[in-house]
């Protein structure tokens, strides 16, 4: 799997002004480790810049549980596809196939989910009783779909003042309690 491992320094960014704290959405996250992924390049500058903001003390990020569920489906998808050398294959697996291909690659993704959360810049929000009781009212004024609720609804429980995504359906809120900061091209479609 190709996933971020080197520091070696590309291009400067245009000069993006960041909030104090910020909600690592699992589009970001997917885009920063997966080397093939089409927003890598663009993740992977914010992310050094993120880092270092973090480590200066500058800045906070975070993510939450929702973000590590989802991120180990699809970082399983990419273990799948790199062990079958075949692109795009763990797609055309039905969803019982994708669940027993899950299963066996269940450590290696685990391992990664481990490195992720050893990294020092980023630390993990709980999904409380608040969260949860929020949540029902988040998917009625958004009618996002239930995991970007939970981004979205745990961000702003705990005073997150941006959410770093290029997730289309993010970019398209217009009455959103937490900034919407993008890095890149926005997305029409998902990654991976």
């Amino acid at each position: 799997m190709r996933t971020r491992r080197t520091r070696t320094e590309p291009p400067s960014p245009p000069t993006q002004t960041l909030p104090s704290t910020l909600y690592l959405d699992t589009q970001f996250l997917f885009a920063y480790l997966v080397a093939d992924d089409a927003d890598h390049e663009a993740a992977a500058i914010i992310g050094r810049r993120l880092e270092a903001l973090v480590e200066g003390g500058f800045a906070r990020a975070y993510l939450s549980i929702t973000v590590l569920d989802e991120l180990a489906w699809k970082l399983s998808g990419v273990v799948y596809d790199d062990e079958n050398d075949a692109p795009g294959a763990w797609r055309q697996l039905s969803q019982p196939e994708q669940r027993r291909a899950y299963r066996v690659h269940a450590t290696t993704v685990g391992v990664l989910l481990l490195l992720l959360l050893e990294q020092p810049w980023i630390s993990v929000l709980p999904v409380d009783e608040e969260v949860c009781d929020r949540l029902p009212l988040t998917l009625t004024e958004h009618r996002l779909p239930p995991a970007d609720a939970c981004h979205l609804t745990c961000a702003a429980r705990h005073r997150v003042r941006g959410i770093l995504t290029n997730d289309r359906r993010f970019a398209e809120l217009t009455d959103s309690p937490v900034e919407i900061v993008t890095y890149g091209p926005r997305r029409t479609t998902e990654s991976r």
